[in-house]
């Protein structure tokens, strides 16, 4: 009988010691769906903005939410890369898909705000700045996503680059707009 307690709490904390979760596909499809619905409120607000009397200052929280929601999912992402997750070929076409739409919004957000520099310029330090995290974090998450799902690993690589370049336009247009490289340019 002790030995089978022995043997019985030894069995329980060797469970305990293996990780209680490891992330599948779809919370990672979930999270990207989540910071979708993000871009799609942030490009919502922002078309509301340009139409409407508030001023571009109304854009300010729906991109801390987007930033906020990118970081979550980043998160997810590299603990299934830490956990040294691959996922199959059907998985990581969702998860591309889902990557996909989620780039898809945000550059629509993004080709919005270069169209729409004079009503938004009171908010250029704003955009440069939240702009610049959001280049570093889909950066991540999309080298991240290629050694996580190795059957859509070109398909992935070929996804970032044209969003990434419309983000530095914008970021580029804006910075001359109040954001931070006018700023720097008095300091100097």
């Amino acid at each position: 009988m002790l030995f089978n307690l022995r043997t019985a709490a030894a069995a329980a904390l060797a469970f305990m010691a293996v990780p209680s979760f490891a992330t599948n596909a779809g919370d990672i499809v979930g999270s990207i769906h989540a910071l979708t619905a993000k871009a799609k409120a942030l490009h919502d607000t922002c078309s509301s903005v340009y139409s409407g009397p508030q001023g571009g200052y109304a854009i300010d929280d729906k991109f801390t939410e987007v930033v906020v929601e990118a970081k979550a999912c980043f998160e997810i992402v590299k603990t299934a890369h830490g956990y040294s997750a691959v996922y199959t070929e059907e998985e990581s076409i969702k998860i591309t898909e889902a990557w996909n739409d989620c780039l898809g919004e945000h550059e629509k957000v993004v080709v919005f705000l270069k169209e729409s520099t004079t009503v938004f310029e009171k908010s250029a330090k704003v955009i440069v700045d939240f702009s610049q995290q959001l280049v570093e974090i889909f950066g991540h998450i999309t080298d991240t996503l290629q050694d996580i799902c190795p059957p859509q690993k070109p398909h992935i690589q070929e996804l970032w680059p044209p969003v990434q370049n419309n983000f530095q336009t914008c970021i580029s247009e804006y910075g001359g707009k109040g954001g931070w490289r006018a700023k720097r340019a008095f300091v100097a």
